[in-house]
């Protein structure tokens, strides 16, 4: 029997960085525009791919979590990273430990 976690497939993200320094609050918004194949089992890849507003900073690392079951981020899991200062695609992949589910989000 396969497991399968369910995730959803268009999410917009919402960054608000204080940057160090005493320069003033900046907003950056990113579109998460599409997660492939979806749903996934534990132990397989997928890819997000995002677009962004504004230029992030060239030492900037993407990271994708993934939630517990129930959609919590209380302590959520890494699942990809990309460094960028722009638009491109997290390559990603389900731990393996991960247990089923359909309450998951990314």
């Amino acid at each position: 029997m396969k497991k399968t976690i369910s995730t959803i497939k268009s999410i917009i993200l919402v960054c608000s960085l204080i940057l160090i320094a005493g320069k003033a609050s900046a907003h950056y918004e990113m579109n998460i525009s599409q997660v492939t194949n979806a749903p996934f089992c534990p132990g397989e890849s997928f890819q997000v791919t995002y677009g962004i507003h504004f230029v992030f900073d060239p030492t900037n690392v993407f990271t994708v979590q993934l939630s517990n079951v129930t959609g919590s981020f209380a302590s959520p899991t890494t699942v990809g990273t990309f460094a960028a200062s722009g638009a491109g695609t997290v390559t990603c992949q389900i731990p393996t430990t991960i247990p089923a589910g359909t309450g998951y989000k990314i």
